[in-house]
């Protein structure tokens, strides 16, 4: 924003919403993981976490083991 017209506009809610599920599916395009929109969740989906690597191929190969069995996994990088 490099005017104020262009700044007032961070307070409508409709302007709020729609960066706010650009943002989103952005994060999911990157992670490859599919985006769906509040209004399509139709219950609460618990994840859990399977493992922990410090060698990203074995994180891999654990992601592609449970996608065979028909789960849907992701590999995350978390830098300490």
């Amino acid at each position: 924003m490099d005017n104020l017209d262009e700044a007032k506009t961070m307070l409508d809610p409709e302007f709020q919403k729609a960066d706010a599920e650009a943002t989103c599916r952005g994060i999911c395009k990157f992670f490859g993981v599919t985006y769906i929109a509040p209004e399509e969740v139709k219950e609460t989906i618990y994840r859990v976490q399977v493992g922990a690597f410090s060698n990203r191929d074995l994180a891999n190969a654990a992601r592609s083991r449970l996608k065979t069995l028909g789960y849907d996994a992701i590999v995350v990088a978390d830098k300490k």
